[in-house]
């Protein structure tokens, strides 16, 4: 059997020769069905890979709002300590004895300071 001879030539060559015994015969249907095999495990592989894409993309949307759910609970936080400071003010302007205008200056400029932005 030579190199250049095509599938069906080797066939023919091979059935002269084992009559019934052709090993291109006795594959030829599993080779048909690992390559039907292949494809639908190709097409699988396809509809998986699609599948990633969008469960990679709905990811990245829930980082994106627990980021900004991250943002916001810390600029809360940030306002309650604000809030915290002011109130700590004026308790020491009202617990005092003889009340400042610079506590009462405090006091207020930290009320202000712990207003909620608009």
């Amino acid at each position: 059997m030579s190199p250049k001879q095509t599938l069906p030539g080797q066939h023919v060559i091979l059935e002269k020769a084992w009559p019934g015994d052709c090993c291109l015969c006795t594959h030829e249907a599993t080779i048909a069905d690992l390559r039907a095999e292949n494809a639908r495990l190709q097409e699988q592989m396809k509809e998986a890979d699609e599948v990633v894409v969008l469960a990679v993309a709905a990811l990245h949307e829930r980082v994106q709002e627990v980021d900004l759910l991250k943002r916001e609970r810390d600029d809360y936080k940030a306002l309650a300590e604000l809030r915290g400071e002011a109130l700590d003010a004026w308790v020491r302007y009202s617990l005092s004895s003889k009340p400042s205008k610079e506590l009462l200056v405090e006091a207020l400029r930290l009320t202000d300071a712990a207003e909620e932005p608009r």
